[in-house]
């Protein structure tokens, strides 16, 4: 989750900035004051059940201003979605999975709920959701996490063979491990208690310790090896413009630092891992010159290991005039024909100035690892 409350302090200088970023800084340091004092009492949300969600979504262009564009890098824009909804809880959606079938979207969100959606399709293109449902997330006991500190999910995925999905924390950083069944995979984890994960090493839950709160656990996939790659979002200046962010790889009783290299001012927000093994990363930036901006990267699968020192390649940017807000979810999926198809989803901060977006696209290049 990226603090937009911390960047509203560097806004009180309007004069160094054009007047409508000025008053547009206004508004921001406004609003943060405003959710501020909600986050001080969101602590005391009580346990609800799994509940309907009231929304609606209208379409989305890839471009701002000129409908025909339908590419960007290599990517094929296969139709967008702005969700809008009065529910107080609707909000704040971090990762990204979606069923093999396409058919269901699962996130997590800042406040710790479990987001579901069924997707609807017109011909291959993105154009609806419905059947939306909320659930709080659980702990050990089965019951709803109730503080600021244990709610803020980051990241989902799956993992195994038997309906499991990995869910990652940040402020008491964590890996919590939520069984589906397989009826009703999605639905089913909206019940599920959360568990301790047995194959991750003890030192490694000491080296949570140290993280900052607001810099945890925030990308994370299985690899086809059974591992887990975990990116954090705290990063050292290596020079050059260009930052190191920590990662790890888990599994077979190790946990192996490695690290992803990013630069311009981009973090890693979610992961996704190709049928052939390679890797996507979502990246995400804000500065008051720019806005918003994302960047899709993609790893080889054979520069995994231990050590590593990840750098990936570049396939698509998304920037001012196309739509981006604070993408922070990434799902892959294969369909019949063999094609690629990539899905993101934006955390708005339950902010008014942000916005809900779900996108979809095809990856048009896709090499074969061995």
């Amino acid at each position: 989750m990226m603090n937009w409350c911390k960047l509203a302090t560097r806004l009180t200088f309007p004069q160094l900035v054009k007047p409508r970023q000025a008053m547009f800084a206004s508004l921001c340091l406004a609003l943060c004051t405003t959710f501020a004092v909600v986050a001080l009492t969101y602590d005391s949300i009580s346990a609800s059940q799994i509940k309907t969600v009231s929304f609606t979504a209208s379409p989305l262009p890839l471009h701002y201003h000129k409908n025909n564009v339908q590419t960007v890098g290599q990517l094929t824009y296969l139709g967008g979605l702005k969700i809008n909804s009065s529910d107080a809880d609707m909000g704040g959606l971090s990762s990204l999975d979606i069923s093999a079938d396409g058919k269901t979207l699962l996130a997590v969100t800042d406040r710790g709920y479990w987001w579901q959606a069924e997707v609807v399709y017109l011909g291959q293109r993105l154009h609806g959701l419905k059947n939306m449902l909320m659930a709080p997330l659980r702990d050990e006991s089965g019951a709803a996490l109730l503080t600021k500190s244990r709610q803020d999910a980051e990241a989902v995925a799956a993992y195994g063979t038997n309906g499991g999905y990995i869910v990652s924390f940040e402020g008491q950083h964590r890996l919590r491990y939520y069984q589906a069944n397989a009826t009703a995979p999605y639905r089913s984890l909206m019940e599920s208690p959360g568990q301790e994960i047995t194959f991750i090493p003890p030192e490694f839950d000491e080296t949570l310790q140290h993280l900052p709160n607001n810099k945890g656990l925030e990308a994370i996939t299985p690899l086809k090896d059974g591992r887990l790659l975990v990116l954090s979002e705290g990063a050292s200046l290596t020079g050059a413009g260009e930052d190191n962010v920590k990662g790890w790889l888990i599994g077979w009783g190790r946990a192996h630092s490695l690290t992803y290299q990013v630069s311009e001012g981009y973090k890693p927000t979610d992961m996704a891992t190709l049928p052939n093994g390679d890797i996507l990363v979502l990246e995400r930036h804000f500065s008051l010159s720019r806005g918003a901006a994302a960047r899709l990267r993609r790893i080889k699968a054979w520069d995994v290991h231990p050590g590593a020192q990840l750098k990936g390649e570049l396939l698509a940017q998304l920037s001012y005039p196309l739509n981006v807000d604070n993408m922070e979810g990434l799902a892959v999926r294969q369909n019949p024909a063999g094609n690629t198809l990539i899905y993101i989803l934006s955390d708005n901060n339950f902010n008014a100035i942000q916005r809900t977006l779900l996108m979809m696209f095809r990856l048009e290049d896709t090499p074969t690892s061995p």
